[in-house]
């Protein structure tokens, strides 16, 4: 409370009519009628409005100029949108807006249209279960099993023996260094 008395340390304290605008500006949705507000603050409570609420307001209020305004919008919504002489900007904006809106409908018709002639042309899809092929036992011949199924050069073990013979090498260096240092290293 003190804050709104005593203005803080560089900054001020801050007016009635700016808290007054804010409370307007923070509950647009419910507004529909200004009444007979002077047209600098209509204008400020314009800028703040989205175009559904600006269309809104301007149906319910008093006439003012609100050109720029709606020229701000048309060019943030519509990148490319130029201005045409005689047609407003106000008009441009509702023109635009609708014919975007044309084009999007249209959009979805033709990708419903293409989704119903694919669905069409295929027909029923198939399903098919395929059985995973059946895993190699990998074992000794001695221990009564198929001699075909022992390890052969070309199979995966191969890939399994090159790191067991790493690993080994990587032993003998670890103890040749632990020699030389007299101390062993750390194991990773």
């Amino acid at each position: 409370m003190m804050s709104l008395i005593a203005p803080r340390r560089g900054k001020q304290v801050r007016s009635l009519e700016y808290y007054c605008l804010s409370s307007v500006i923070a509950h647009l949705d419910q507004l529909q009628d200004l009444g007979d507000i002077p047209e600098k603050y209509k204008i400020k409570i314009f800028r703040a409005c989205d175009p559904d609420q600006l269309l809104e307001l301007e149906r319910h209020n008093s006439p003012i100029n609100t050109e720029n305004i709606w020229r701000t919008h048309c060019l943030k919504q519509f990148k490319l949108v130029k201005s045409l002489p005689g047609v407003t900007w106000k008009e441009m904006f509702i023109n635009t807006r609708n014919e975007k809106a044309r084009r999007m409908e249209a959009l979805k018709k033709k990708y419903a249209n293409m989704n119903r002639t694919e669905v069409a042309k295929r027909g029923r899809t198939e399903t098919r279960v395929v059985e995973p092929p059946a895993k190699k036992r990998r074992g000794n011949s001695s221990l009564g099993r198929n001699a075909s199924l022992v390890k052969s050069s070309t199979s995966p073990v191969k890939s399994r023996d090159l790191m067991s013979k790493a690993k080994f090498q990587m032993k003998k260096e670890r103890s040749k260094s632990w020699r030389l240092t007299g101390m062993r290293t750390s194991k990773r």
